[in-house]
């Protein structure tokens, strides 16, 4: 469904003229493709599930994240619009976070179930939030939770 929407949306980008967003999308496209050689290579059909797809662009914007905070540090601001333009185009291609109060509740329903160590809550709370939430955050509410 994601790689649907951004094949068709590379193409309603190009009949717009609007070079940025074209050269974004079709990144996506392309390592989306990656994997799905990848996973055609680990024994898989060679599609991704919507969950991989959605992986995918979680991975491409923590890494336009990380240069963004270099080319903050190297003072090229040039590079920083850029990468926040490109993080902008991904964002709306990823489902919404949910807020540290709900990871919070979601750590606090685990623990008062019986799981009362960092392990067992970080695995379980990972599952059950799949996708909805970043993993550093995971681990500081759990953290919290536990101290």
């Amino acid at each position: 469904m994601t790689k649907e929407r951004l094949s068709e949306d590379v193409k309603a980008a190009m009949k717009q003229g609007n070079a940025d967003l074209v050269s974004t999308l079709r990144f996506l496209l392309a390592q989306i493709q990656t994997e799905e050689i990848k996973n055609r290579g680990n024994g898989g059909d060679g599609t991704l599930s919507e969950e991989a797809v959605i992986a995918v662009l979680k991975s491409e914007a923590k890494r336009r994240n990380e240069a963004m905070l270099m080319f903050k540090e190297g003072k090229r601001d040039d590079l920083v619009l850029q990468e926040e333009k490109a993080m902008t185009i991904i964002k709306a291609y990823l489902p919404p976070e949910i807020g540290r109060d709900q990871v919070k509740a979601v750590v606090q329903k685990l623990k008062d179930a019986g799981s009362n160590d960092f392990t067992s809550l970080m695995k379980g709370a990972m599952a059950e939030l799949r996708g909805q939430a970043d993993g550093k955050t995971v681990s500081e509410i759990v953290k919290e939770v536990l101290g």
